[in-house]
């Protein structure tokens, strides 16, 4: 596997530090439905209610939401227990996540 594929998880937990993340289900509707979020990143454990509460929430406001990950990690990253979605309130750090996405799965085809 290449080395890059944490690329994701890294530029998580510098949104994390740079304290421009909401987590849970409650807090990232929340920051959805006020436009605080830019990115939001959905584990891929959600359950079907949850992925579909959040998803229209963002289909709704526009908001870019990718799955991702499995909720031990994004819990690793943001300094929490297990997490199953998080929201990036800052639009260049959205970009970088977007763009280590990207990456990897680019890495994960060749």
């Amino acid at each position: 596997m290449p080395n890059d594929i944490n690329g994701v998880y890294s530029a998580i937990g510098m949104a994390n530090r740079a304290g421009k993340l909401v987590t849970g289900i409650e807090g990232c509707i929340k920051a959805i439905r006020a436009e605080a979020v830019n990115l939001v990143v959905l584990s891929e454990e959600a359950s079907e209610n949850t992925r579909k509460k959040i998803i229209n929430a963002c289909n709704y406001r526009k908001v870019t939401c990718m799955e991702y990950g499995k909720g031990g990690m994004l819990g690793k990253m943001t300094g929490k227990t297990h997490r199953i979605v998080i929201g990036v309130r800052d639009k260049n750090l959205s970009k970088l996540i977007l763009s280590k996405m990207q990456h990897e799965r680019e890495l994960l085809n060749e």
